[in-house]
């Protein structure tokens, strides 16, 4: 079992003791170390406590349960992005927590204080560690507005928030891309509060807030901000949503009044939609758009696996054209001077551990590339943009196929194996809303109730009732007729990391 560590004291000259002694037996290659004080909001810009303004570039790491399967736990990947002999200066590392299992790993919501204590206070503690910023990322790819997701949110920050609100290094990322319904009142609605559930435990750390539809309609805040202090607005890019038309309406008409941070971009040449680019048909147009706006950023992802991905199996840098790898190494070490806060460093006095780490890279495990959290194109009259891959991924982060403004599409009748009618047999269980399957194999489930919508990536072949909805997003307005009272749902997919929801 696992109990709810104790919050304890640790006074400013013993904090940095600690650190001093833990650099000198451990820690090599810190990538310029910054001073990491207290930030604020002010206007559209993140600034320190002298009113300079700050500007934040790093990157993104996987669900910090999965990135151990993957051969370098999360701490270990915290040290690579800051490890300056080798090249790379992130100053701020987003930790994506999935709330659910992911890739056959547990979610946060499984066990919290087991979560907590194994992986999420680690990576803050390494961050603290290496002196640089993170960003707690909840990251849910989810209808926000059911009572389950409400609880399980609400509970998360109840939990974190407390945790970290005197450690300044800590940066909330609310909830990691919303997806339905696509209303900004009423998001702001379900999402208020949560912000208000940080702001009472935490009165001073960063709170970063997305929007619906994957975190694409969040210039909503130009005319509808939040309510509080010290908040930031979300917004992820990748590819296939377009070109700098899409980045000036998600961002740049309004990034002169409203302060955001980019916490998803990324790019794979032929990788899963909507990360399919290349660095020079995005990336460093992407980046120097982000430039130009004085924007902060995370890049998606520090993985092997996880598209669109910086390295090989072997954990070797990948670049060229065709991947991310060298190009985010290369912007983030051209920014390492750039935009840092000046002040004094941690004040850390409630983080649980004291930071622990390892520079022993864990050798090459999976072959496989895995595609975004989310790869799917809406269908029906419903959403009019479609979703970011957080992953596996954020978005991560995070994936969906987007564009720009996808059309409806018909369902298309399929002829389903072994069905009749569009029936299939035999049935090897009923299942009802919420559902949630990941993993290879081919089944048969019968459900009298699939929820408000559907949805799936990284599927050989999806069926309703014979109705074709093979990787995309569905609202219940498009399911076909039941059949008996019943809808029969094939699915196929012959990688791990297929999937199919009913939520």
């Amino acid at each position: 079992m696992f109990k709810n560590m104790k919050v304890r004291s640790i006074s400013l000259g013993l904090l940095i003791v600690t650190m001093l002694v833990v650099g000198a037996l451990r820690i090599t290659g810190v990538a310029k170390a910054i001073n990491t004080p207290w930030l604020h909001v002010s206007g559209n810009k993140l600034m320190d406590p002298s009113n300079n303004v700050v500007i934040l570039r790093g990157v993104d790491l996987t669900d910090l349960a999965v990135a151990a399967t993957h051969g370098r736990s999360a701490t270990q990947l915290i040290d690579m992005a800051t490890d300056s002999n080798n090249g790379w200066y992130a100053h701020v590392v987003r930790l994506a927590v999935y709330p659910d299992a992911i890739d056959t790993t547990a979610g946060w919501n499984a066990n919290p204080d087991a979560y907590f204590n194994t992986y999420l206070n680690p990576a803050v503690n390494e961050c603290v560690a290496r002196q640089i910023y993170c960003i707690i990322d909840w990251h849910y790819i989810t209808d926000y507005s059911s009572s389950a997701v409400n609880t399980a949110t609400t509970n998360f920050w109840n939990y974190v928030a407390p945790k970290y609100a005197n450690t300044p290094n800590v940066i909330f990322e609310l909830f990691n891309e919303p997806t339905t319904p696509n209303n900004w009142s009423t998001w702001k609605s379900a999402a208020q509060p949560w912000v208000n559930v940080i702001r009472a435990a935490a009165p001073n750390n960063i709170i970063l807030i997305g929007s619906p539809q994957w975190s694409q309609t969040t210039n909503n805040a130009a005319s509808s901000p939040f309510s509080g202090s010290n908040l930031m607005y979300v917004v992820h890019i990748y590819p296939q949503h377009g070109g700098q038309s899409t980045w000036d309406s998600w961002v740049g008409n309004t990034s002169g009044s409203v302060p955001y941070f980019i916490t998803e971009y990324g790019w794979q040449n032929g990788g899963g939609n909507p990360t399919s680019g290349t660095t020079s048909g995005f990336g460093v147009p992407f980046e120097n758009y982000l430039d130009a706006h004085g924007l902060s950023s995370t890049a998606w992802v520090f993985d092997t696996i996880w598209q669109p991905i910086m390295f090989n199996t072997s954990w070797s840098l990948l670049g060229g054209d065709g991947f991310m790898g060298q190009q985010t190494q290369l912007y983030l070490s051209n920014h390492k001077n750039d935009n840092l806060p000046s002040g004094g460093g941690p004040t850390l006095t409630n983080t649980p551990v004291t930071p622990t780490k390892t520079n022993t890279p864990v050798g090459p495990t999976a072959t496989l590339t895995r595609t975004p959290t989310k790869t799917n194109t809406p269908v029906g009259p419903t959403p009019t943009f479609t979703r970011t891959p957080t992953k596996t991924n954020t978005p991560v982060g995070p994936t969906a196929t987007k564009t720009n403004t996808p059309l409806p599409v018909t369902p298309t009748k399929t002829s389903t194996p072994g069905s009749g009618g569009g029936t299939c047999s035999p049935v090897n269980s009923t299942i009802t809303a919420p559902f949630t399957f990941d993993g290879a194999g081919t089944f048969c489930w019968q459900s009298s109730n699939l929820g408000t919508f559907i949805n799936s990536w990284n599927t050989v072949s999806v069926t309703i009732n014979g109705v074709n909805v093979s990787n995309v997003w569905m609202g219940s307005g498009s399911y076909p007729a039941k059949i008996g009272g019943f809808w029969y749902v094939t699915y196929s997919s012959t990688v791990a990391w297929g999937h199919f929801e009913a939520k």
